[in-house]
């Protein structure tokens, strides 16, 4: 069954990376960021504890509640704990949506990809969106040089599910990513570390409304 929760578009999703805040607290970041125009949220703590990470995922449901997308990283049972949005899943997580068992109408599911052919598998599980990466070089993967537009092109041209592209964008290649065939983008740096985040929010989704 297709889920029918519909992934903003354009989507301007932010990947919580808690280790990156220095002046600003993660809350502050993320409500920031959601006022200067990112739509999704998606959380992404590995080394979180059970208890701590469902503490935090209940605060940023508070935070997203009625103004952004909230996705949970693999934890499709806390997702529906706290009433979030969806769960995303690594390209290596066998995609079951029996596992989640908020109903199927009403939730996202997405799916990381590093290929064309990884791409058309998860389509082939019917995700709201396929998150492919690492377009460029990025911090979370400094040694891999980046896969480039071209991918998104590739795989834009082969399948129907939305793509997020994701490694690496920030405002000077945001345009390049979009026009590439990109229904949206993910983002750590580019307003983890920003000195105001709601500024650098504003400024990539504009250029994604543009372009």
């Amino acid at each position: 069954m297709v889920q029918s929760a519909i992934l903003p578009n354009p989507c301007l999703a932010l990947i919580t990376n808690r280790h990156l805040c220095t002046s600003l607290s993660l809350s502050q970041i993320i409500r920031a960021a959601i006022a200067g125009g990112v739509n999704l949220v998606q959380l992404r703590e590995k080394d979180l504890g059970k208890a701590q990470l469902r503490t935090l995922a209940f605060e940023i449901r508070a935070i997203t509640l009625g103004r952004a997308f909230f996705l949970i990283n693999g934890e499709s049972n806390l997702a529906k704990e706290c009433q979030a949005d969806g769960v995303h899943f690594s390209e290596q997580e066998l995609i079951n949506q029996r596992n989640y068992t908020k109903s199927p109408t009403d939730c996202l599911i997405g799916q990381s990809v590093h290929s064309l052919s990884a791409a058309q598998t998860a389509e082939k599980h019917y995700v709201s969106y396929v998150q492919l990466g690492t377009i460029f070089p990025s911090k979370s993967k400094p040694s891999f040089a980046g896969s480039g537009i071209q991918l998104i092109r590739s795989v834009s041209s082969n399948i129907k599910t939305p793509i997020i592209a994701v490694g690496g964008i920030n405002i000077s290649n945001v345009k390049a990513v979009s026009r590439a065939g990109a229904t949206g983008i993910a983002v750590i740096s580019a307003i983890m570390e920003s000195t105001d985040p709601q500024k650098a929010a504003y400024e990539l989704r504009e250029i994604l409304e543009t372009h």
